[in-house]
């Protein structure tokens, strides 16, 4: 783990999960060119995907997928 531009910064395999909060899991499904997290919140947590760029896909975007306690 390390910090970079007042982030923590933290390198992780497939199959590995970072807690954020009592309740809160973000899994890594996949990993490669491309990354899949499996993400469990509470169901009042809003959870939005960002691009590169900052632009906002929402919570309507095809791709999104989270498990809601």
């Amino acid at each position: 783990m390390k910090t970079t531009n007042g982030r923590l910064v933290i390198g992780m395999r497939e199959g590995e999960s970072v807690y954020i909060g009592d309740d809160i899991e973000v899994n890594v499904n996949k990993a490669g060119t491309r990354v899949e997290l499996a993400i469990t919140a509470p169901k009042d947590v809003k959870i939005l995907r960002m691009g590169y760029e900052g632009e906002h896909y929402g919570e309507g975007y095809s791709k999104f997928r989270a498990t809601r306690r």
